[in-house]
């Protein structure tokens, strides 16, 4: 049969336990866990910035290539087309 000691050990061990291995992880565990957060948040925002940086250059560049589309056959009259290439 269990007495109430028994009982009262086994909670007050299993408190002190837990107190123990909560302490160890706030004390061992997080800083490196916080330092690691930093590195990877980092990471993600110069991530974020090259993409918009690219899809940035890619617009620019549909649109350089649309507006000289729209202008080349304006520039090709056939005065300025040297007489070997037409």
């Amino acid at each position: 049969m269990y007495d109430v000691h028994d009982w009262a050990n086994t909670v007050l061990v299993s408190a002190l336990t837990s107190g123990v291995v909560a302490l160890g992880i706030e004390w061992l565990a997080k800083p490196r866990l916080e330092a690691r957060k930093e590195r990877i948040l980092q990471l993600h925002r110069v991530r974020r910035t090259f993409e918009a940086d690219v899809l940035a250059v890619l617009a620019n560049s549909a649109k350089l290539s649309e507006a000289a589309a729209q202008r080349l056959p304006g520039d090709l009259k056939k005065s300025d087309v040297p007489s070997e290439m037409r």
